[in-house]
């Protein structure tokens, strides 16, 4: 089965009771306190990959680890230091967070106080700081085992990338440069661990306003028809009655031009014969 870290990590804080103890020392609820641990694991996992993943600083973490005790052939991870001498071993995840995260640790601190639900943010920050030497001790522990130098130790990091950045909660994957946005609790959690439906983050939607475009239209106002009155009437019925007389005239010389003429003879007139009186 292949190695991964956050599993590895996450068994060591299931040592019976635990997890109870932390949330005790914490002052926080159980539940907020198993919601944020495997969260805290990954962003420590993940700061630490960000410098030991090139060769320098593998050689780097490398050097820690060795001056750490941390791969000691008696140097097993320090799960029963966690839950013995609780305060030694948050002093010293103290002093590794500000070189596993620089100016990136009050952000870390803000979205797991958020993420977990925890009551403020020294919590969180007390959380990160029992995750960070537990992790240094499940890397001490592989680098023995597996005899690695810091080339096998920067391979180690880089193939654990995936397992990271699966288990950040939402908004630190981009913070600490791994992009994830996905929260997914390690299966060691249980049988403390709930389920928690991840929350997406999503741009504030805006309203959509549709625009049409529309072609402006020339329109053509046709004036009003003026209402003809009588005497607007008047000239042409006038110039029709011309035409008309002027046609009936011209037709009346035609038909006379076309009558044959009849010459009549007239009788003299009878003379009246004066009877003549015969004289005496």
């Amino acid at each position: 089965m292949a190695f991964n870290l956050i599993e590895a990590v996450g068994s060591q804080f299931m040592q019976k009771g635990l997890l109870q103890k932390i949330s005790a020392s914490l002052g926080e609820d159980p539940q907020a306190t198993t919601k944020a641990l495997p969260g805290a694991i990954a962003s420590v996992a993940a700061g630490v990959v960000d410098q030991g993943g090139n060769e320098a600083g593998a050689h780097r973490l490398l050097t820690k680890l060795n001056e750490g005790g941390y791969t000691g052939p008696d140097a097993p991870p320090r799960a029963g230091g966690v839950g013995e001498g609780l305060l030694d071993e948050e002093e010293s995840g103290k002093g590794m967070l500000s070189g596993i995260f620089g100016n990136k640790l009050g952000a870390v601190t803000e979205g797991l106080t958020r993420f977990g639900g925890m009551r403020n943010a020294g919590s969180a920050t007390r959380l990160l700081s029992l995750a960070a030497p537990m992790l240094m001790g499940v890397l001490g522990k592989q680098v023995r085992d597996q005899r690695m130098g810091s080339s096998g130790l920067m391979q180690l990091l880089n193939g654990q990338r995936n397992n990271i950045a699966a288990a950040l909660p939402a908004g630190l994957g981009g913070i600490l440069g791994f992009g994830g946005t996905r929260h997914a609790v390690a299966e060691v959690i249980e049988p403390h661990r709930e389920t928690v439906t991840p929350v997406r983050e999503t741009a504030p939607v805006r309203e959509a306003h549709t625009v049409r475009e529309t072609t402006p239209r020339t329109t053509y106002n046709r004036p009003p028809e003026k209402k003809k009155s009588i005497a607007g009437w008047a000239v042409p019925l006038a110039l029709l009655a011309l035409v008309a007389l002027a046609w009936g005239a011209l037709r009346g010389r035609r038909d006379e031009r076309r009558a044959p003429q009849v010459t009549r003879t007239t009788a003299p007139a009878p003379q009246e014969r004066v009877a003549q009186t015969p004289q005496p």
